[in-house]
């Protein structure tokens, strides 16, 4: 592809792009066209800057991207547009064809001395070479990317393992990198996972404060990351960087391995300001003293946010037990709880639930198989009539510690349930109104209820009962939401509204 400069009185067909954005549309008619001409080129730019960084959707660095678009208007427009670094910051590449070698090198010379947010992204179906062909194109791009370092603002990189590894030492320090994300794909990412193998050394003098790793190891300066995310690396792995990264304040943990490395000698890690978190094991591998020993080594003593399960179906929560353990030694007062596709059963929940008296929102959702079972055997109100009154349920499934004279989430304000079958409509009743199982009724301070369900046959979905409604309506500092999901039709319907509605008809 030939090179592209402020001078050029034309673009090659090839570059064409199509001027279908309201923006160029508007100011090329013969008005506005006149007038956007006649404003100094001080102030073109400032508007160029605002029309690009307005688009927060990430493109990709093609012929009819944005920046490339305000060039073909006009000469004049060319020129404004090649000599304003500000539009030429953000990069993002999904290689195609090797010409994004020569377009990347250009572009990245325009951003004259600005920081860089740089996306090279390889998917299978974006390339049309062999898979050598693919290696040496992305080792091409990288080496562009490396001769501008010292500028990386933020950098993700899902690129071939091996070009990862092979990218070496750089020779400009990114020491403004604020943001790292690495993911290396397809072929032999899995010796990352070997025990001992090299870590990546490209990146040991960077020290970012948001860090996603997907099956890598890096070495890395991990003293000033306050947000971490980790996909598929092993427990050991974990352990290792939760150690070193002492100011993380929000972490993902993603279907985290079973490597069988963790070191019995292991002391306990201290995370003293981890305030959010997020966890699941990959079931594959996990063996059933894995979570116990991985929550017996971390102490997290600043926890506010707890979030457990996923959407994935490979993935698994910890068991109740090792939760538990978890937060009991850590001694933290957990104010959310998120249990995403549950498959703790009722009387797991109730153990776990007790132990938390400074709760103020808990969601949790259901897997359809684990809910069909336990309306099958009728077990599916138990938590919830726990919930709205713990002397409803025997006493043998309660936790020992549990004292009836203490009301059970005494602090809860957010109240989010999910599942195949709603609650039992009374224990709703329950949450909101005053508990009255201690001298003094409490009550708990809810601010929002809401209740979503997954109905196959649409036929069968009742309405709320009316005594339901006029009961809840009572709490007028309590929003109500209650919504079903109708899955042959695949529609919504607003549960509470309906059944209002069918009661003013009867």
């Amino acid at each position: 592809m030939a090179a592209i400069s402020p001078q050029s009185d034309s673009i090659s067909p090839v570059e064409h792009p199509p001027i279908d954005q309201s923006f160029t549309q508007h100011a090329t008619t013969s008005s506005s066209s006149n007038y956007f001409d006649s404003l100094p080129a001080e102030i073109a730019s400032i508007i160029f800057i605002h029309y690009i960084h307005s688009d927060s959707e990430p493109r990709e660095i093609k012929y009819h991207h944005p920046s490339l678009t305000l060039g073909k208007i006009c000469r004049r427009w060319r020129h404004i547009a090649w000599s304003t670094p500000d539009l030429w910051t953000k990069l993002t590449i999904r290689p195609k064809h090797v010409t994004n070698v020569e377009l990347a090198e250009e572009w990245l010379s325009r951003s004259g001395t600005l920081p860089l947010s740089i996306e090279l992204i390889t998917r299978p179906d974006d390339w049309y070479h062999t898979w050598e062909s693919v290696r040496k194109d992305c080792k091409q791009i990288l080496k562009v990317l490396s001769r501008h370092s010292e500028r990386w603002c933020s950098l993700t990189l899902n690129v071939p393992s091996t070009c990862l590894e092979r990218m070496g030492a750089l020779l400009r320090p990114p020491s403004a990198l604020h943001h790292l994300s690495l993911t290396p794909e397809w072929d032999d990412w899995r010796d990352f996972l070997v025990p001992g193998y090299p870590r990546l050394p490209t990146f040991a003098s960077c020290s970012p404060s948001i860090v996603k790793l997907s099956c890598v190891k890096v070495d890395l300066d991990w003293r000033l990351v306050t947000e971490l995310a980790l996909e598929h690396l092993d427990t050991a792995q974990v352990l290792q960087v939760l150690q070193r990264a002492t100011s993380v304040s929000k972490c993902t943990l993603s279907q985290i391995i079973d490597g069988g490395f963790i070191s019995t000698g292991h002391a306990p890690i201290v995370c003293p300001v981890l305030a959010s978190l997020s966890m699941t094991f990959d079931p594959d591998t996990l063996r059933p003293s894995t979570t116990r020993r991985f929550c017996s080594l971390i102490l997290l003593p600043a926890l506010k946010h707890l979030s457990l399960g996923g959407d994935r179906r490979n993935t698994i929560e910890p068991p109740i037990d090792d939760l538990i353990l978890l937060l009991t030694q850590s001694s933290c007062a957990l104010e959310t709880l998120v249990v995403n596709h549950s498959e703790y059963n009722q009387s797991s929940l109730i153990r776990l639930v007790s132990l938390l008296p400074s709760l103020m929102a808990l969601h949790i959702s259901f897997r359809p198989s684990y809910s069909w079972e336990e309306i099958l055997c009728g077990d599916i109100d138990m938590f919830y009539r726990f919930l709205a009154d713990a002397s409803q349920v025997a006493t043998d499934l309660l936790p020992t510690s549990f004292s009836s004279t203490n009301p059970v989430l005494p602090s809860l304000e957010i109240f989010n349930c999910a599942g195949y079958k709603h609650p039992a409509w009374e224990t709703i009743v329950g949450l909101v109104k005053p508990i009255s199982a201690i001298e003094i009724p409490h009550r708990r301070p809810l601010k929002s209820v809401k209740v979503h369900c997954i109905e196959i046959d649409e036929l069968r979905v009742p309405y709320i009962p009316k005594d339901i409604i006029q009961h809840l309506g009572e709490f007028v500092d309590v929003e109500f939401k209650f919504t079903v999901d109708l899955y042959m039709s695949q529609r919504g319907m607003n549960w509470w509204q309906a059944s209002v509605e069918g009661m003013k008809g009867t």
